[in-house]
């Protein structure tokens, strides 16, 4: 099991928005490096956490410094499209990205989310092996997303956890 960190609640996730705003790049780099050094952790957990639009671009710029992050759990919180595509964001074009295993269950996403991830899935710049956006309410139209993104030969997916969401069963025997 990896060493880990947590954000557990709204005010963990201020300090980094705030020394985002700073746009003091030695600052957040700093602040990562202490995380680093501390933690020594390879996982990231974020758990019970409304992440708004400007915090998740400061929480992903935040990520972006830690190089040896393997896993992202985000569960049971909320985080909204632009998330998403800060997220996405940082699997493609962050050159530190080491990131192998996302979980992303219990958070409300939505059929856009899933097409944003699953066109990440499609890039030979994405490293993920495993993703996990059970419970999520997701509808076919996510699930045909992903079935393309698996078709993909850049998709280095080996394991996927779609359950808990409300995709056909002609759709589910798919995966």
């Amino acid at each position: 099991m990896p060493k880990s960190a947590t954000i557990k609640n709204e005010n963990d996730l201020l300090v980094i928005k705030c020394v985002n705003e700073m746009q003091v790049t030695h600052v957040m780099k700093s602040l990562a490096a202490s995380f680093e050094r501390e933690e020594n952790a390879e996982a990231f957990y974020i758990c019970d956490v409304i992440i708004a639009p400007v915090e998740s671009t400061a929480l992903f710029q935040f990520l972006s410094h830690i190089e040896n992050l393997r896993v992202l759990d985000i569960f049971k919180s909320t985080m909204e499209l632009l998330g998403t595509r800060e997220l996405v964001k940082f699997l493609l074009k962050n050159a530190n990205c080491q990131l192998t295993e996302l979980h992303m269950g219990d958070n409300n996403l939505t059929d856009e989310s899933v097409r944003c991830l699953s066109d990440a899935l499609k890039s030979e710049n994405c490293k993920l092996t495993e993703l996990n956006i059970s419970d999520n309410n997701l509808t076919d139209e996510s699930g045909r997303c992903l079935s393309d993104a698996l078709k993909s030969e850049n998709c280095k997916l080996t394991k996927l956890d779609i359950a808990g969401n409300e995709l056909s069963d002609a759709l589910k025997d798919d995966f």
